[in-house]
């Protein structure tokens, strides 16, 4: 079987099975930067493309947690299909998360509020 993380480019060329949680969390601290200078755009459209991913590959996640824990190819898709779901959701708040500016009618006074 494939390994899915180098086959979906998410930990390109590590091998999984000996990842570390402190790896892990540390290369998620270390992409933040950059993921915190892309448009909202830009990351809602990764965000889509992780959905499309774990829908294509759905057969093999299932065959995967089967093999690694006994779960079921029910409990599984339920899992991907809230995964895909929460997925959506924040894509979906992209518009909300956009810069605006604000001007003091009274000061004219600019400011950019941001989340």
């Amino acid at each position: 079987m494939q390994n899915l993380a180098s086959k979906l480019d998410l930990i390109a060329g590590t091998d999984v099975t000996t990842l570390s949680v402190n790896t892990a969390v540390n290369a998620a601290a270390s992409a933040f930067p950059t993921w915190s200078r892309w448009s909202t755009e830009k990351r809602a459209l990764i965000l889509r493309k992780m959905m499309t991913a774990l829908d294509s590959e759905r057969n093999e996640f299932c065959a995967l947690a089967a093999q690694e824990v006994g779960a079921s190819k029910s409990w599984i898709e339920f899992n991907i299909d809230l995964a895909i779901e929460t997925l959506a959701h924040v894509a979906s708040l992209a518009p909300a998360l956009e810069d605006r500016e604000v001007v003091d009618p009274q000061t004219g006074k600019r400011s950019v509020l941001r989340r």
